[in-house]
């Protein structure tokens, strides 16, 4: 007999909706003998979860209990709750039973063991932690080999959110390290989903700020996903900051576009990155990359292999 698998999203419509909308597609198609998986993502679904009768429930939202007529119930943590609860819309207040979830979930799913060292959780429940990254999908594209000169325009790229302040903080650090480059014609394209509250808090900052006549900054709000594919293409260099992020898709997807990437540094990027990528001097790491590009986007690529669809797809069949 099948195994029944319930996964429960958010309800509002952002990332953590659409990678579980992804994963239930994808193990659909590649393990439909095997399993029956549902998708929910309302609060009447919620609620009804805790009754009905699954194999594995599989959830981003914390519970009231443990599911009672379901065999095993996985809490996947995407988000630090303490920080995250304190928000105001009602989703974010039921991380507030957080940490009553970790005491009663089988199994713990992580993106890695970022959260469960700031929170200090990860000695206390070790047996239980399962390291599953996000995955990305695989690319046909092969980045043409470049040499730049000096004169030659550099197309720096960011995508992020405006969600969240700390979101919008990170673009400012990022303003503040890009306007340091003297010699090289750059222009850079942030394509970012504006929240207006904190854009007219974020633009004060980016005011104070004076950039010379070699920058040249165009924002752009949110754009389809096949649009975001041919910036990845057509720009040189991926360039990221955050305050907040567990994770980050847009990152990802970038290096599977063979695109270099630079995050300045952050607690997370530890737990995923290698050195190669992570550098506080914008201007230097430029630099070196231009020297080295093709090298460069290589390793983008090399890295990116072991979080295709495919390969994740596997870990999350095998977890079940």
């Amino acid at each position: 007999m099948k195994k029944k698998i319930a996964f429960l999203a958010p309800e509002n419509k952002w990332w953590p909706y659409y990678i579980y909308k992804d994963i239930v597609e994808g193990l659909k198609e590649k393990y439909w003998k095997e399993i029956d998986v549902y998708f929910f993502n309302s609060k009447k679904d919620w609620l009804k979860l805790h009754f009905c009768k699954y194999d594995v429930v599989f959830s981003i939202i914390p519970f009231l209990f443990k599911p009672i007529r379901t065999k095993k119930y996985f809490y996947n943590l995407h988000w630090n709750f303490e920080v995250e609860k304190k928000r105001k819309w009602l989703w974010n207040k039921l991380l507030y039973l957080a940490r009553w979830n970790l005491k009663f979930c089988d199994k713990i799913i992580l993106t890695s063991y970022f959260l469960a060292d700031k929170l200090n959780f990860k000695d206390k429940y070790k047996n239980k932690i399962e390291i599953l990254p996000n995955f990305v999908e695989e690319t046909n594209y092969i980045r043409p080999k470049k040499n730049f000169k000096k004169n030659d325009k550099i197309k720096l790229l960011t995508v992020s959110s405006t969600k969240f302040f700390e979101k919008w903080m990170g673009i400012v650090d990022l303003w503040k390290e890009v306007v340091k480059i003297k010699d090289r014609n750059i222009e850079w394209t942030i394509i970012a989903w504006w929240d207006q509250d904190n854009m007219k808090k974020i633009q004060k900052e980016f005011y104070k700020i004076k950039f010379s006549k070699n920058i040249k900054i165009k924002r752009l709000n949110w754009v389809k996903k096949d649009k975001l594919k041919e910036y990845y293409k057509k720009n040189d260099i991926f360039i990221y900051w955050t305050r907040l992020d567990t994770w980050w898709n847009t990152i990802m997807e970038a290096m599977s576009y063979w695109l270099p990437i630079i995050l300045l540094k952050y607690d997370l990027w530890q737990y995923i990155y290698s050195y190669d990528f992570i550098d506080n001097n914008l201007n230097k790491k430029i630099k070196h990359i231009l020297y080295n590009y093709n090298n460069y986007s290589k390793k983008s690529l090399d890295f990116i292999i072991p979080f295709y669809k495919r390969k994740i797809l596997k870990k999350i069949f095998k977890i079940l």
